[in-house]
């Protein structure tokens, strides 16, 4: 659940951190994100 939480955090900062910006950036940060997500879940 911590590790977890943690990720969720992290996808929250890159949300706030990205609003201003543009939706390129964004999409990309997303990508980036989920790959960090999938990369904790595969290899806890």
């Amino acid at each position: 659940m911590e590790r977890i939480n943690k990720a969720t955090l992290f996808v929250n900062l890159l949300f706030f951190g990205t609003k201003k910006e543009e939706i390129y950036k964004n999409r990309l940060r997303l990508g980036v994100a989920v790959l960090f997500l999938k990369y904790n879940f595969v290899f806890r």
